[in-house]
């Protein structure tokens, strides 16, 4: 009977060895600790990209869309500020279309330089695109513009405006 006291301690393996063929390498343990970090780190920044859409979606829908429809003279300044050229908005609702915020535009006019109704919108329907966050920049999932009256007109010097748009006729697509 062996006694404990005449057990090779030497012998015996301690904690952390490894006895794969990599580990006689000597190459393993360095490798393990790298992928070890590498995972933690790809964890880390998932779980923030989680979190950080979470409290997007969560502001979006309890704190954003409910004050926008306070306010359509600051969407339409937004808009105004966008494309040059001046805005009005009659009234703004929000809310959610399945999974994707939504924005029904009433009234919606613009206006050429010389502060006449270039385009008017009587009903303007948008559902945005959740790529919007990706990107940067606002991408609709779909857009519906309802019964537009668009103003053409020519004036003395013979320039065409389409909805207060100046069309210069050197500059043109070729078919």
């Amino acid at each position: 009977m062996v006694q404990p006291d005449q057990i090779d301690s030497s012998a015996a393996p301690q904690a952390g060895d490894d006895f794969s063929p990599l580990a006689e390498l000597g190459i393993v343990p360095a490798r393990r600790s790298l992928v070890r970090r590498l995972l933690r780190i790809t964890g880390i920044a998932a779980l923030v990209v989680y979190f950080g859409f979470a409290g997007a979606v969560l502001a979006l829908r309890f704190w954003i869309l409910p004050q926008i429809e306070d306010h359509p003279e600051a969407v339409a300044e937004v808009i105004s500020r966008n494309i040059g050229q001046r805005v009005s908005i009659g009234s703004v609702d929000s809310g959610w279309q399945r999974l994707r915020p939504y924005l029904a535009l009433t009234d919606v006019r613009l206006f050429d330089q010389e502060g006449q109704v270039a385009l008017a919108l009587p009903s303007v329907s948008c559902t945005l695109a959740w790529d919007s966050l990706a990107f940067g920049a606002l991408r609709f999932y779909s857009l519906s513009l309802e019964q537009p009256r668009l103003n053409i007109r020519r004036d003395a010097s013979g320039m065409l405006h389409v909805a207060g748009i100046k069309l210069d006729p050197r500059v043109g697509g070729q078919a």
